[in-house]
């Protein structure tokens, strides 16, 4: 049986959402969601249409990989932000 396709917030994110929320070109997640390999968003794809679900245990791994200086010493910022998905409700 096929689980439900909505996330605990109640739904999944496109490519403008993604976009506002990370501050990067809407280009930029299209291009990290037509390959293959190291760097490749999790995404789903219906069709044309692609969605994510910033609630996924993968995409939040995908985070935390492209965060940088955490507890380094050097910048204890992460380059991207944890995404608040309460704010999308």
């Amino acid at each position: 049986m096929m689980s439900s396709v909505t996330t605990t917030s109640g739904r999944y994110w496109d490519v403008t959402q993604l976009s506002e929320d990370l501050g990067v070109p809407k280009t930029w997640i299209y291009d990290r969601t037509r390959n293959d390999g190291p760097g490749v968003i999790p995404h789903l794809k219906f069709g044309k249409y692609v969605r994510f679900d910033p609630e996924s245990d993968a995409f939040q791994q995908w985070l935390k990989d492209h965060e940088f200086g955490v507890g380094s010493g050097l910048n204890d910022q992460p380059a991207l932000q944890a995404i608040d998905i309460r704010r999308r409700k």
